[in-house]
């Protein structure tokens, strides 16, 4: 292996065979603290009571997952349901309501606004336009949006047609985002999911034509058969299409959780180096492009809402990703959905027939969750820092990360020392979870349930 060298944020930066080989480890990748494995069955329905009648903001963030889809993707991580009978998903919309029921009656206060709703999938686009625009007008009929509400959808371009991107703006929606994931036909084949470009460009413009306020293009690096060369052409593709907003994911291969991604051939990945090397140089293309390199894996224009967050300190990570908006409290709806309200982190259900028999039950299908110490909250609070900000104070790392850790970030140029804070460097910003991690109190070492970090 040869060293790497880019440049991030306008500084050189060299990356050695020796710093991916002492920081390539399984980590959580930090969406929640603490993460999921921690959880424990003992919180559940109760807890998400309490809460919910003990909220007094009347602005919350919904998140409606929709786990169908036609058919299911190699390397997909998400909880997915692949079918193809609309029996399931009429049924399941039901649920969803009746769902909504009974998070509404629950809550401390009787008028709800919604700063975010999102929906998530699995395949939100595969519902037909009728059942969209009754899924929508449901939600509606009990929660009202904010002024200036971000309203946004997944759409997997191969279950998505310019008419239902119309159909998506005139519900309501205004952000919408691609599921992309690379351009090549060879590594779509490898990944299960073969799309064709022309297709992407008729939803792109469409889009743009119906007047989306954003619109993203989901990106995946490390899937099998990809390279440098392979996935630069995948960047420059996707520069042509001139989205507002590029995620760019590190493929988390899980084969011991996600049995489907044991089809995936491992000697078909690319090698850390290789992984390293495509993302240091979509940095280079997306940034001398006009985007501007947001936390750990998106880019935002000058204009887009998430750039100004970030340059002005409002940025947040959600279960979602990065956002914008400011809200109380996060509620999740249908299987395996997550709620984040206060303290508390409660979810859903994973299996569908279990969430269903609950609901029918007349029961909130929550299942497990964690109750956040005051130790967790301050962790947490300078896990978001790291992540949306870069930085974080020092009083808080000399209390909450071993010294002998900080100091090797120190050594190896990760972190640099100001007059009232740590900053993470350019070069740190490629090993951001392991950064994060140093401040982790749930972390165990010989933990390998989590994807690696490089």
């Amino acid at each position: 292996m040869i060293n790497i060298n880019t440049i991030i944020d306008g500084a050189k930066v060299e990356i050695t065979p020796e710093l991916i080989e002492r920081y390539d480890r399984p980590l959580p990748r930090y969406t929640s603290y603490p993460p999921a494995p921690v959880w424990t069955k003992e919180i559940g329905e109760h807890d998400l009571i309490y809460s919910l009648a003990h909220t007094r903001s009347d602005t919350l963030s919904l998140y409606i997952h929709l786990p169908f889809c036609r058919t299911r993707c190699t390397f997909c991580a998400c909880n997915a349901i692949a079918t193809q009978k609309a029996g399931i998903i009429e049924s399941y919309i039901d649920r969803l309501i009746a769902e909504m029921d009974l998070i509404r009656c629950n809550m401390g206060t009787p008028l709800v606004q919604l700063s975010c709703l999102h929906w998530g999938g699995g395949t939100p686009t595969y519902l037909t336009e009728k059942q969209m625009g009754r899924l929508m007008r449901e939600t509606l009929n009990r929660f009202s949006l904010a002024t200036g509400a971000e309203v946004g959808i997944e759409a997997d371009p191969r279950q998505t047609t310019p008419k239902k991107v119309r159909f998506a703006r005139e519900l309501g929606f205004n952000r919408i985002s691609f599921g992309v994931q690379d351009t090549n036909p060879e590594v779509q084949r490898a990944s299960g999911r073969i799309q064709d470009p022309e297709h992407i460009e008729a939803l792109m413009g469409e889009a743009k034509s119906a007047r989306f306020d954003s619109v993203n293009i989901d990106l995946c690096y490390g899937l099998p058969l990809q390279d440098e060369k392979l996935f630069q052409k995948t960047t420059q593709d996707v520069i042509k299409l001139n989205p507002d907003r590029i995620s760019l994911f590190n493929f988390a291969y899980v084969p011991w959780m996600q049995p489907h991604q044991r089809k995936i051939d491992s000697a078909m990945l690319p090698s850390p180096n290789i992984k390293l090397s495509m993302f240091v140089s979509a940095i280079e293309d997306f940034c001398g492009a006009g985007y501007h390199f947001i936390g750990l894996d998106h880019f935002a224009k000058d204009e887009d809402e998430m750039w100004r967050a970030r340059d002005t300190g409002a940025l947040k990570r959600t279960f979602q990703g990065y956002t914008a908006k400011a809200f109380a409290g996060l509620v999740g709806i249908g299987v395996s959905s997550i709620s984040e309200i206060g303290d508390l982190y409660v979810q859903n259900e994973k299996n569908l027939a279990a969430y269903s028999r609950a609901i029918k039950n007349g029961q909130l299908p929550a299942c497990r969750g964690y109750r956040l110490s005051n130790d967790d909250l301050l962790r947490r609070f300078v896990m978001q820092k790291i992540f949306c900000d870069q930085r974080f104070s020092k009083n808080e790392l000399t209390r909450l990360c071993k010294e002998s850790q900080y100091r090797d970030f120190l050594a190896d140029g990760l972190i640099r020392e100001s007059e009232k804070d740590f900053v993470v460097t350019p070069l740190g910003r490629l090993f951001i979870r392991n950064i994060a991690a140093a401040f982790d109190g749930h972390l165990k070492l010989q933990d390998n349930k989590y994807s690696r970090t490089v």
